[in-house]
C-alpha cells in the first residue's frame, strides 16, 4: 500500500515551481538574442555550427517575432485556464515552447522565415503561461501572502534574463555554439515539466501532498468562490474603473520599461558612443539590480504589513509610485548626460530598473486583489494590452528620433514622453485604483 506523503508548507513548493516556470520561460524567450550573435557570426571553423548571413533588419524581425504570438494567446489563455486549470495550461505552455527550442537546431537553415515561424509559435505557447501563473497564485495564496508569492514568482523574469546572458554566453562561446543554447533552454523546460507533473497541482483540493491543516489555512484566508459555474462578467469587467486604472498603469509601465531596456542601449551607442551590448556585465547589470531589489522590496512589504504600518491598498499605491517616479526622474536626467560621463549613464539605467521593479507590488499584482476568481482573464487583458504597447514603442521612438540617432535633443523628447507616461499612469492608479474585491467576482450563472 502506497504511503501518502504530506509536505508542510506545500504552497511554497508551488511558488518555487512557478518561479522556475517564469525563469525557464524567460530563458526560452531571451536565448534568441544570445544565439543570434553566434548564428550570424563570420566563423570559418568547420568544427563550429554553421552561421547565416542575415541582415540587421532580419535579426530585428526575429527578435520581435516572439511577441507577435505572445500577444495573441493571452486572453484565450485565460479562457483555457478557466476550462482546464492552471496545471494543464502551464504544462502545455512550457512543453510546447521547449519542444520548439529543441527543433530550432534541426529546422533552422539559411531561410530565416523558418526561424521566425518557430519564434511566433513559441510566443503563442508562452502567451498562455501568465494567465496560468496568476490563476495558480490566486488558488494557492492566502490573502496576506499574495504579495510574497507573487513577487517570488515574478522575480523569475529578471533571474531568467541574467541566467540567459550568463549561461547562454558561455555556451555560445563553446564548441557547442548556438545549437547548445537552444538545447539547454529546451532541456530546462522539459525538466521543469517533469517536476510540474509530479508536484504541480491546479488547486489545494487536487494535491496529494498538502496537509489538511494547510489546506484549511489557505481556504479560510482567501476570497475565492468555490461555486463551479461562475459566469464571466464581461460587462462588469469592461465598465470597472479600478480595472481600467490597473490596465492603464500596466500599459504605461510597459511603455517605460520598453524604453529603459531596449531604447537606452541605442542611446548609449549613438549619443554617448558606448556599445553596452558588447559588454556582458553592463548588459546584465539592470536585470541584476531588478532581481536584487525585488527581494529588498519584498522584505520591506513584509515588515510594513506585519507591523500594520500600511494596508495592502497603501502598499500597492506607494510601491507603484516608487516604480514610476524614480524611473521618470532618472530618464529626464539621462537625456542630459554627456559622453565623458557615460559610465554614470549605465549606473543610472541600472538604478532606474531597481526602482521600476517595485511595480510588482503595485499594479502587477493588483488584478488578484480585484478578482481572484477571474484573475486569469484580467491577466490576459493586461498582458495583451501592455505587450501591444511595448511593440508600438520602437515605432514611436523611430518617428521621434528619425534617421539621426545621435541627436540628443530628440532623445530627450523620447525620455520625456516615457517619464510623462510613468507619472500619468501612476496618477490614474493612485486616484482610481482599488484593492477591494469587486462585487462581480462572485457572480453566478
Amino acid at each position: 500500500m502506497a504511503v501518502k506523503v504530506k509536505i508542510p508548507g506545500f504552497r511554497f513548493v508551488q511558488t518555487a515551481l512557478m518561479f522556475l516556470a517564469v525563469l525557464c520561460s524567460n530563458f526560452l524567450e531571451k536565448n534568441v538574442a544570445i544565439g543570434l550573435v553566434s548564428m550570424t557570426g563570420d566563423s570559418t571553423d568547420p568544427s563550429m555550427p554553421p552561421t547565416f548571413n542575415w541582415s540587421s533588419r532580419t535579426k530585428q524581425l526575429l527578435l520581435s517575432s516572439f511577441y507577435w504570438g505572445f500577444v495573441v494567446t493571452q486572453v484565450p489563455g485565460g479562457y483555457l485556464v478557466k476550462m482546464f486549470g492552471s496545471k494543464a495550461i502551464a504544462f502545455t505552455a512550457l512543453f510546447g515552447s521547449s519542444l520548439l527550442s529543441m527543433l530550432t537546431t534541426v529546422l533552422v537553415n539559411e531561410k530565416w522565415q523558418i526561424f521566425c515561424a518557430i519564434r511566433v509559435a513559441q510566443g503563442l505557447f508562452q502567451g498562455m503561461l501568465y494567465p496560468s501563473m496568476f490563476e495558480h497564485l490566486a488558488k494557492w495564496s492566502p490573502n496576506a501572502e499574495q504579495t510574497f508569492h507573487g513577487t517570488i514568482t515574478l522575480s523569475g523574469i529578471d533571474s531568467g534574463t541574467v541566467f540567459a546572458m550568463g549561461v547562454g554566453g558561455l555556451i555560445a562561446a563553446s564548441t557547442y555554439g548556438w545549437p547548445g543554447i537552444f538545447y539547454t533552454a529546451g532541456g530546462m523546460g522539459f525538466f521543469w515539466c517533469i517536476l510540474w507533473i509530479k508536484f504541480g497541482e491546479a488547486s489545494p483540493e487536487e494535491s496529494r501532498f498538502i496537509t489538511e491543516k494547510e489546506k484549511q489555512h489557505i481556504h479560510q484566508n482567501q476570497d475565492l468562490e468555490k461555486h463551479e459555474h461562475l459566469a464571466i462578467p464581461w460587462r462588469h469587467i469592461l465598465t470597472s474603473i479600478p480595472v481600467y486604472a490597473m490596465l492603464f498603469a500596466t500599459c504605461t509601465q510597459n511603455w517605460g520599461y520598453s524604453t529603459m531596456i531596449s531604447e537606452t542601449s541605442i542611446y548609449l551607442n549613438s549619443v554617448l558612443r558606448m556599445d553596452i551590448e558588447s559588454n556582458a556585465v553592463f548588459s546584465a547589470l539592470p536585470h541584476i539590480t531588478s532581481w536584487t531589489m525585488s527581494y529588498v522590496y519584498l522584505f520591506a512589504v513584509h515588515v510594513l504589513m506585519k507591523r500594520k504600518i500600511l494596508s495592502i491598498n497603501g502598499i500597492r499605491k506607494i510601491f507603484n509610485t516608487i516604480s514610476a517616479t524614480g524611473p521618470a526622474i532618472i530618464l529626464i536626467i539621462l537625456g542630459f548626460i554627456d559622453e565623458p560621463h557615460k559610465f554614470i549613464a549605465v549606473i543610472l539605467i541600472a538604478v532606474c530598473n531597481g526602482f521600476n521593479v517595485a511595480v510588482i507590488m503595485g499594479c502587477n499584482l493588483n488584478m488578484i486583489d480585484l478578482s481572484p476568481n477571474f484573475v486569469s482573464l484580467l491577466s490576459g487583458l493586461a498582458q495583451t494590452l501592455s505587450n501591444f504597447v511595448a511593440l508600438l514603442t520602437p515605432f514611436v521612438v523611430a518617428f521621434v528620433v528619425g534617421e539621426d540617432e545621435s541627436d540628443r535633443a530628440k532623445w530627450q523628447i523620447v525620455f520625456a514622453i516615457s517619464a510623462g507616461l510613468f507619472i500619468l499612469g501612476n496618477a490614474v492608479f493612485v486616484f482610481f485604483g482599488s484593492t477591494k474585491i469587486q462585487k462581480w467576482n462572485n457572480l453566478k450563472s
